[in-house]
């Protein structure tokens, strides 16, 4: 029983990355849809410092699949931390965290917003990521 459940949480990093290619894959085919996928090289040209190794975002901006979408990243972050919910210009930013058990450091973090016209999920990914950096090159104010 120790060996499944160990090969479980061995697991879990791997089904988390399945679970967000299957959004990747889904939302990149769909009209009014967008995906970008930005390797660590491109981040760091853009200024942020070391921490944050790839960045991925999905946009929605057909309505009549915010409500999917929303409950689709909702599952996504199922699990996490909820660390922050701001309402900017009257739409509503929530970040999540993942932090690391061994180095106490956000090793995931997952912005979302949405609204009755589109929504947004900004997914770091790294190995010591700051809420600073998260917010600059996502270009929020917190």
């Amino acid at each position: 029983m120790k060996r499944f459940i160990l090969l479980i949480l061995a697991c879990l990093p791997m089904m988390a990355m399945a679970q967000e290619q299957s959004l990747i894959d889904k939302y990149s085919t769909i009209d009014k849809c967008s995906t970008i996928e930005l390797s660590k090289d491109m981040i760091r040209s853009m200024g942020a410092d070391d921490g944050i190794d790839t960045l991925t975002a999905i946009s929605v901006e057909d309505p009549t699949l915010i409500e999917t979408f929303s409950k689709e990243a909702a599952d996504y972050t199922q699990g996490m931390s909820k660390i922050m919910s701001v309402v900017q210009n009257g739409m509503r930013v929530t970040i999540y965290a993942t932090i690391s058990a061994k180095t106490s450091k956000v090793v995931k973090m997952v912005i979302f917003t949405n609204d009755k016209q589109n929504a947004v999920m900004v997914i770091l990914t790294g190995t010591d990521i700051e809420l600073s950096n998260a917010s600059s090159i996502v270009n929020i104010n917190l």
